[in-house]
């Protein structure tokens, strides 16, 4: 009973989530103070889902952990490239709407992306590479890579927005190539990191399938309606073209790993 009523909460949560995320673009550049209201609420009902996900893996302590250690080394990367252009590739500057709550000039819903596109990746990687064996350093690979696959859409809905402008900028999306290389080895550090402190074996509780499958592909639709959403996206195919040639492909072969589990 109790991990049903986990799970529902997660359900609405996500849903909730979702909805904020739709309707937040009718705020930008119109209102600052509702912009980062309906930002963070968004990030706080993304949280609480996260961690009831965890709670019916039996992983608070390990997703706490994971959590410390994106923001840590997340926020460590930010700031290096916003005054040095490392290792993002050149400096660049957050919106200033955004600002109203931010720590040391970043705004708090970055670290809690770093951390939910993190969690994303851990779940799916460690699942479907469950019976490998892998060291903390082969296994941080794939999870920096599905980082990376993440980023490859949100970078150019963010750019759109204007949540954050490059000084100069580059060719993917007005964005650096080098951008696309900091996300990796940031996400790989990040991972490795995690993996050396809590280990690689897959928690002996697992979430129930629904629970799973609700939390992997109701992420993913929220990532699908970013890159459709005409005040969100720019509206340019390719960013779901992105979406669908590389997150999608691997949700499915989770989608089958996690169908074959008991």
């Amino acid at each position: 009973m109790r991990d049903k009523l986990i799970g529902f909460v997660m359900v609405a949560l996500l849903v909730l989530c979702g909805l904020d995320i739709w309707f937040f673009s009718y705020y930008i550049g119109q209102d600052a103070l509702s912009l980062n209201i309906a930002t963070m609420a968004g990030c706080i009902m993304l949280m609480m889902a996260i961690f009831g996900h965890s709670a019916l893996c039996g992983t608070i302590k390990e997703t706490l952990i994971l959590f410390g250690v994106v923001v840590f080394i997340s926020s460590l990367s930010e700031w290096s490239s916003m005054h040095y252009g490392f290792p993002f590739g050149e400096t660049y500057k957050y919106n200033e709407d955004l600002l109203l709550i931010s720590i040391y000039g970043l705004p708090l819903f970055v670290q809690i992306a770093w951390f939910a596109l993190s969690y994303f990746s851990v779940i799916i990687v460690q699942q479907i590479l469950a019976k490998r064996n892998l060291t903390p350093f082969a296994l941080s690979l794939p999870c920096a890579g599905l980082l990376l696959f993440q980023d490859l859409y949100f970078e150019p809905i963010s750019v759109y927005n204007k949540a954050w402008m490059w000084d100069k900028g580059g060719i993917y999306f007005n964005s650096p190539i080098m951008n696309l290389v900091g996300w990796f080895v940031t996400g790989f550090i990040m991972f490795l990191t995690y993996f050396l402190m809590v280990g690689t074996e897959l928690p002996t509780k697992q979430a129930p399938k629904w629970a799973d499958f609700a939390y992997v592909i109701g992420s993913f639709i929220m990532a699908f309606a970013l890159t459709i959403r005409p005040g969100v996206s720019s509206g340019d195919w390719r960013v779901t073209a992105i979406l669908l040639c590389t997150t999608a492909p691997v949700v499915v072969l989770w989608s089958f790993y996690r169908t074959q589990k008991s």
